[in-house]
């Protein structure tokens, strides 16, 4: 696995006090992670719906910006679809925050 990733699998919480019957305790436990913030924006798919039947799709680094992008001016819904491409933030897009 690459080493910029961050891999957010079960065994990251392994170290997690369990309760007494075997089973992970009950409520939130704190888990201090360190503060990045994205180099640069990271684009996401929308789908901006003039109305129940009709959408433009946009590419936006928010609903805000995709509804801009649109030039839709009172839209019915917006969606941010999924991409692959977007889905896994690399370690490379982020920096000390």
């Amino acid at each position: 696995m690459d080493k910029n990733l961050v891999n957010l699998t079960p065994q990251v919480f392994a170290g997690l006090p369990s309760g007494n019957d075997g089973q992970p305790a009950q409520g939130f436990h704190e888990l201090r992670l360190k503060h990045k913030k994205l180099v640069e924006a990271v684009l996401n798919n929308y789908k901006v719906y003039k109305n129940i039947k009709e959408s433009v799709e946009v590419e936006a680094e928010s609903a805000a910006k995709a509804l801009e992008a649109s030039g839709i001016k009172n839209p019915y819904k917006i969606i941010r679809t999924r991409s692959e491409s977007n889905s896994i933030i690399d370690g490379s897009l982020l920096m000390d925050g």
